[in-house]
């Protein structure tokens, strides 16, 4: 949005022991994406098109990018995904969260501002748009499918799709 301050470039933060590399959100002071020491790298995207909990005003949300931090300061996948049953998610907006850590697979986590499901594996590519959502997601995951059956390889069919 051009409303927004412009993020901080990443650098290294610490939270107690531990220690990852983030930009920040300059506005609300989070972030969307991030890795820490552990190996454990989480992304976040806004879920433009989910059913939206009416019963809060814009400033009682509290920002998605300070779930991120806090859940960057966690050794293991297991120990991220124990949060998401402890935390309050109806103080956020919806969202989708990727988590990818070096002892398992890649985990996702759908909150749609009413319930959360978390995906083993979720569909590459995770994506986000706030115009036409459903419609310009299909096109992408149709372009990254047709991009990956001509490579055959998934990682190289990510590196082309993002040339795209």
């Amino acid at each position: 949005l051009k409303t927004r301050l412009i993020a901080h470039p990443p650098s290294i933060h610490r939270e107690g022991r531990l220690h990852y590399i983030a930009p920040i959100d300059a506005d609300a002071g989070g972030t969307w994406i991030g890795v820490n020491q552990f190996g454990i790298t989480i992304c976040l995207l806004n879920f433009y098109h989910a059913a939206m909990n009416r019963q809060l005003s814009a400033e009682d949300y509290t920002s998605r990018g300070l779930l991120v931090k806090s859940l960057l300061t966690h050794e293991t996948l297991s120990d991220i995904f124990g949060q998401y049953s402890k935390a309050e998610l109806r103080q956020f907006r919806p969202f989708k969260l990727l988590a990818i850590g070096p002892e398992s697979a890649v985990q996702g986590l759908v909150w749609d501002g009413t319930n959360a499901e978390i995906a083993r594996n979720p569909e590459p590519p995770l994506s986000s748009s706030s115009f036409l959502s459903e419609q310009v997601i299909e096109q992408r995951r149709r372009l990254f499918r047709e991009i990956r059956a001509r490579e055959g390889n998934a990682s190289e069919a990510l590196i082309d799709y993002h040339r795209s």
